[in-house]
């Protein structure tokens, strides 16, 4: 069965103001009606869609509507520059531990150590960990490195918040982000503990 192409609501009466192919921007409009209607990226629906009571608020209306649109594109093909720009600067390393939190109406910790690394592609595996209880079904975790649990799947390391930082996407609902040592004994990094619960 084939499949009916959606396409833009355009009144028969419209004429076409404004186009921009790169950002999908479309105004369509009747000068007389006093009507335009905007468009923007692969939008079926439209974004404006107003009646003026002059023909200087609509030409205003629909001048500050594209300016917006172009507006937001460059933001955020900014935002996308600067995010391959520190994804690049990010430095995984084997023996890097990474922390999930997650869990609804809970706490829910789960740690993984990094066994291998290929640009920004990891392979990791989850490891166990120390538990102490400080109340009912609640206390303190830290992770254990080298006691893994399961076997490794991959990853892309993607930047996080400032210095080394990164994190990876878990689950939908779950993302590991890089835990810093807060010390080194004997050689062994010591992280920082985690707060945990697990109520019925």
């Amino acid at each position: 069965m084939r499949v009916k192409e959606k396409s833009r609501w355009i009144p028969e009466s419209y004429v076409q103001i404004a186009k921009d192919e790169a950002l999908g921007l479309e105004v369509w409009g009747d000068w007389k009606m006093l009507v335009a209607v905007g468009y923007s990226g692969k939008r079926m629906k439209p974004d404006m869609n107003y009646r003026y009571g002059n023909i200087e608020r609509m030409k205003k209306q629909i001048e500050e509507y594209v300016a917006e649109v172009k507006k937001s594109a460059e933001y955020k093909a900014k935002r996308k520059a600067e995010k391959l720009e520190a994804n690049r600067n990010i430095k995984p390393e084997i023996g890097d531990i990474l922390k999930a939190s997650w869990g609804y109406d809970q706490t829910n910790i789960d740690y993984y150590e990094v066994v291998a690394v290929k640009n920004q592609m990891i392979d990791v595996r989850k490891i166990g960990q120390i538990r102490e209880y400080d109340g009912y079904d609640c206390g303190k975790c830290a992770p254990v490195p080298g006691e893994y649990i399961g076997e490794a799947n991959r990853y892309k390391a993607q930047s996080g918040y400032g210095g080394n930082g990164y994190y990876i996407k878990i689950a939908s609902y779950a993302h590991a982000n890089k835990m810093e040592p807060i010390a080194e004994v004997a050689g062994v990094k010591v992280y920082q503990p985690s707060y945990w619960s697990s109520y019925a």
